[in-house]
């Protein structure tokens, strides 16, 4: 953990935020994720996260809906927004909240400034 100390939130964190508006369709997020190489997108209204779309919601939608998932909103079939975290936050805390989340909205006041998941944690700590 010595190591992972060193690193700060605006090191490891993805500054570009790929979000979407909630009545955007699930064919647009499909193709985000496809694009972006991402598997969860948040759910952004006014520029605060209401929710959260990820491969498990679009499962679950078709599961239930069938190939009309496609034309569904993100309002329809999102969960519960990320939780967010300042960008002042000590990294223990972010390795901490990652055990139980597999993404954190960076934030500086209202402001979103980046998403750190699981994986970005993965790549710094193996990486120094």
């Amino acid at each position: 953990m010595k190591e992972v100390r060193k690193l700060t939130i605006d090191k490891i964190m993805t500054d570009t935020v790929i979000g979407v508006d909630p009545e955007k369709t699930v064919d647009h997020i499909r193709k985000l994720m496809i694009e972006y190489a991402i598997s969860q997108v948040p759910v952004i209204e006014n520029g605060k996260p209401i929710g959260m779309v990820s491969e498990e919601e679009i499962v679950k939608a078709y599961k239930k809906y069938g190939k009309n998932t496609k034309n569904l909103p993100a309002r329809e079939i999102m969960r519960e927004p990320p939780q967010t975290v300042s960008i002042n936050d000590k990294i223990e805390k972010i390795v901490d909240l990652l055990h139980e989340n597999p993404v954190l909205l960076v934030t500086e006041g209202e402001e979103i400034k980046g998403i750190i998941t699981r994986a970005d944690i993965v790549y710094w700590t193996l990486d120094m």
